[in-house]
């Protein structure tokens, strides 16, 4: 009977812990709102089974000028140092966007927080009427799907990875 018991409660514990799990990954991965006009849809896929929680994240600002930002990001490593570093530099980059910041001047402040411990990618795109400007450092080139379908690569705008010495 105490050998079922003691299983019940692993089994409520395990539960428990994929539910806080989930919940938490949901919440950090939620944008705060979407900008007047646009609808934004996402889609995560993480890279391996079961906590699944890391460095990845995205974020849509609206500048203090009006300017729609979108943000991709990706700190190196898995589990709670890599989240916690991800928020950090979420938050940052968010704030500094939010700003009105020059998209390249954000990338570079970004770098700017980075220490010899981690390295990140990022890239930033600045949303004007049908024209995109973006910064990109490190991460893989962004696509563009035009009204037409055409899908276009940005491949140029690229620098390091953040945190990597100068």
């Amino acid at each position: 009977m105490e050998l079922a018991h003691q299983a019940l409660v692993r089994i409520e514990l395990s539960e428990l812990e994929h539910r806080l799990i989930e919940d938490l990954q949901s919440r950090i991965r939620q944008i705060a709102s979407d900008p007047p006009g646009l609808d934004i849809a996402v889609a995560y896929r993480p890279a391996q089974r079961g906590i699944a929680m890391g460095g990845d994240w995205y974020d849509v600002v609206v500048g203090i000028d009006g300017t729609t930002r979108v943000v991709v990001g990706d700190v190196a490593g898995h589990g709670v140092q890599a989240v916690a570093d991800m928020l950090e530099l979420r938050s940052s980059t968010r704030a500094l966007l939010a700003g009105g910041l020059p998209i390249e001047e954000v990338v570079e402040r970004v770098d700017g927080l980075i220490d010899a411990e981690r390295t990140a990618t990022m890239v930033v795109a600045e949303l004007l009427g049908d024209q995109v400007r973006y910064a990109s450092a490190g991460h893989p080139p962004a696509l563009v799907i035009g009204a037409d379908g055409a899908v276009r690569l940005l491949e140029d705008g690229r620098s390091p990875l953040l945190g990597l010495v100068d």
